[in-house]
């Protein structure tokens, strides 16, 4: 099967979609595309970014992650306090 066939069958059966499942449909491919883009960002981060990231995570799963909140009110009283 060709692209376009591909395309076309696509089509087909989107249209035969309910809204409900067109709006999950719409959700999937916007998943599926942004995800080819995290990939691709991932992959022009240096070596030192990328275990940054890693650590970070691990922190989180540790326990030892800040609420956005608490930053978001720590920086609040500052700002207040200039």
């Amino acid at each position: 099967m060709n692209s376009a066939e591909m395309k076309l069958e696509i089509f087909r059966k989107l249209d035969s979609l309910d809204n409900a499942k067109i709006k999950d449909f719409y959700g999937l491919v916007l998943n599926f595309v942004n995800g080819q883009k995290a990939i691709e960002e991932w992959d022009i981060l240096t070596e030192e970014q990328r275990q940054g990231i890693i650590d970070a995570e691990e922190q989180i799963k540790q326990g030892k992650g800040i609420a956005h909140s608490e930053i978001v009110d720590k920086y609040k009283k500052k700002l207040m306090n200039a």
